[in-house]
């Protein structure tokens, strides 16, 4: 394999929209590495990381990280050295995220506090590509204020934010999906993406594939 997409899966339901969308990524990188024109060297990894899986503290605001060696002492304790480890060797990173009243989860929440000790490092992460995908059980959920919370954090970790490029009218730039469909009392079983988000959210796996192996 080439480069590595870590995918972290910010939900704390495994079974959700939102891991609905992030299979759905990983499987269209699948398909573009089956591309028969393609070498190993150009085939790309992804890693999902289920962030219910890990045990990451909430930051207590010692300020510990602002001095060298900028570490956080919480992290011989829980699981964020392990995260931080792995987005630091990938390539790219993609985070899904529901909307939990219009705000990323808690446990992302908590990612994305513990992960100072790598901005005040010297920007670890700068330069990796990164987007977001995300879902809200109703169609105005909250979709654009988890996307502003996350695309907020990748900019202050220098991180390089991309957007999907599919049809510039019917296609969003992040891909997103409400369990609420168009009746008001409709809803959608959680595996049953809808054809604009599935189109989307290729379009983004496409557009980190062709970055990746420029």
């Amino acid at each position: 394999m080439g480069k590595k997409i870590i995918v972290i899966m910010g939900s704390p339901r495994k079974n959700g929209l939102t891991a609905s969308l992030t299979s759905h990524f990983a499987t269209k990188i699948d398909n573009l590495n089956s591309l028969e024109t393609l070498t190993e060297d150009h085939k790309i990894e992804v890693e999902i990381l289920n962030l219910v899986d890990f045990t990451v503290g909430h930051c207590i605001a010692c300020d510990s990280c602002l001095r060298k060696p900028n570490v956080c002492p919480l992290s011989e304790k829980d699981d964020m050295g392990v995260l931080d480890k792995k987005m630091q060797e990938a390539d790219a990173i993609l985070v899904g995220s529901p909307s939990y009243f219009f705000n990323v989860p808690g446990i992302l929440k908590d990612l994305i506090d513990r992960s100072r000790p790598l901005k005040m490092g010297k920007y670890k992460l700068k330069d990796k590509l990164f987007s977001v995908v995300s879902a809200s059980g109703l169609q105005n959920g909250g979709h654009n204020a988890v996307l502003d919370v996350l695309t907020h954090w990748a900019l202050i970790q220098g991180m390089i934010v991309i957007s999907a490029l599919g049809h510039p009218v019917i296609v969003s730039n992040f891909p997103s999906e409400s369990g609420q469909m168009l009746g008001i009392k409709e809803f959608r079983k959680p595996s049953d993406l809808g054809e604009p988000s599935q189109y989307a959210v290729e379009a983004l796996a496409t557009r980190f594939h062709d970055l990746l192996n420029k």
